[in-house]
């Protein structure tokens, strides 16, 4: 039995919870699991992300002819996921498991079928979720190119790889919040007496402090499958608007969203131009010249401050960067996160929701790496943790670390990405 609920745990964290995609006909169900699958390779790659640098950035390869303007290629790059995200959330049909379709065209229509009336029926905190999601990528795709400093050119193997990755996960994300993402098929092998039992204790502690909408729990039964049927759609109801934890996971969305942009802004500060008749530009450059009139060495450049790709790099200074030297990166993850918690906590995959499916620890692990939201935040982890690691290795090897004897300059204190951890 152990050995089953552990081959079990394996399927649904790999495969999503519905099983293999089958070879032998494609449904809607299949792709989505698919799309699924694809994602979590990218949790496989931080050991090869540790040793090999993804050619962009500071990592650009100068002189390849496979590169492509940075401006352009960060939009082209980041742009389909808020447009795959909206068509996806605006397809009323379901992604069956039993829809066969007849042809690549049939198929598609399945996956891809706007409605306007679709958006107008789905709850107000899915459509919040699905806000917060545009809000991010239209600032990050659109207006950063726009109104941000140049930025390094990508290779077409970043380009090609981070565009396949904008539509799969607009896809997989718009299909979860708008309802239609593939029953859970959950083995019982996964499923606990002890947890229901539990649930029932925990739904009475929690009753007096966390407000419990009234939905009854799918419990055991003696199937091999029991199937939670729409998983991503929130209750409807003020209720959940003022959920305690809907309205955490929101508020921490908003700081990490303006943790993000500030800490961005901070660098791009330092790649602007200075101000026509204004001064420097506003942040870390005019520390550096308040510490250079001050006679302060610790900020100053070199003429060999520069990367491969000839931009020329600065000491970051504000904010977080007084802890860490990637605290965009922190931002981002914990916006995600939050975004994660108020998609959710209200969900049978939670167990403080009051239709939560009784579970083994190994089985609710499993099934929420099989949600949307958990699965974004644990990818973005997965692929932007050693190009933090390895960026605070650069800044380390560019500029030297204070008190290394060697005049370096850059701040000892301060970690990579995590404060005080790592």
């Amino acid at each position: 039995m152990a050995i089953k609920a552990i081959s079990d745990a394996i399927s649904v964290a790999l495969f999503g919870a519905g099983g293999v995609p089958g070879l032998n006909g494609w449904t809607p169900a299949s792709v989505y699991l698919a799309c699924g699958a694809l994602l979590k390779t990218i949790l496989f790659l931080p050991p090869v992300l540790m040793i090999f640098d993804a050619p962009f950035g500071r990592f650009s390869w100068k002189d390849s002819k496979l590169n492509f303007p940075g401006r352009l290629a960060f939009s082209f790059m980041e742009l389909p996921a808020p447009l795959v995200f909206i068509l996806a959330l605006s397809t009323p049909d379901q992604l069956s498991h039993d829809y066969h379709a007849s042809n690549a065209s049939d198929l598609l229509r399945k996956l891809i079928n706007p409605s306007f009336d679709h958006l107008k029926q789905l709850p107000a905190a899915n459509l919040i979720l699905a806000s917060l999601f545009v809000i991010h990528y239209t600032h990050r795709a659109i207006l950063q190119p726009i109104f941000g400093p140049p930025r390094s050119p990508s290779h077409i193997m970043v380009i090609s790889s981070a565009f396949m990755f904008s539509v799969t996960n607009g896809f997989t994300m718009g299909s979860w919040i708008g309802g239609r993402s593939p029953s859970l098929l959950v083995p019982t092998s996964l499923l606990s007496s002890k947890a229901a039992i539990k649930s029932v204790k925990t739904a009475s502690w929690f009753a007096g402090i966390l407000p419990r909408s009234k939905v009854a729990s799918p419990g055991l039964d003696n199937k091999s499958i029991v199937p939670i049927a729409q998983p991503g759609l929130l209750p409807a109801g003020t209720s959940t608007l003022m959920h305690p934890l809907f309205i955490l996971g929101v508020l921490g969305w908003a700081i990490g969203f303006a943790s993000n942009v500030y800490h961005d802004e901070i660098l791009f500060n330092l790649r602007r131009p200075e101000k026509r008749g204004g001064g420097p530009a506003e942040g870390t450059r005019s520390n550096i010249h308040k510490a250079e009139a001050n006679g302060s060495s610790s900020e100053k450049l070199d003429s060999n401050d520069t990367s491969s790709t000839g931009q020329r790099y600065e000491i970051p200074q504000g904010g977080l960067y007084s802890l860490i030297s990637f605290p965009n990166y922190f931002s981002e993850w914990f916006e995600w996160a939050s975004f994660a918690l108020a998609a959710i906590s209200q969900t049978p995959l939670s167990p403080l929701s009051a239709n939560a499916v009784p579970l083994t620890l190994m089985g609710r692990i499993a099934l929420l790496t099989a949600s949307a939201p958990v699965l974004f935040v644990l990818v973005e982890i997965a692929s932007m943790l050693p190009r933090a690691v390895r960026g605070h290795q650069w800044y380390h090897t560019k500029f030297g670390v204070e008190g290394d004897n060697k005049g370096g300059r850059y701040p000892s204190q301060r970690k990579a990405v995590i404060p005080y951890v790592l």
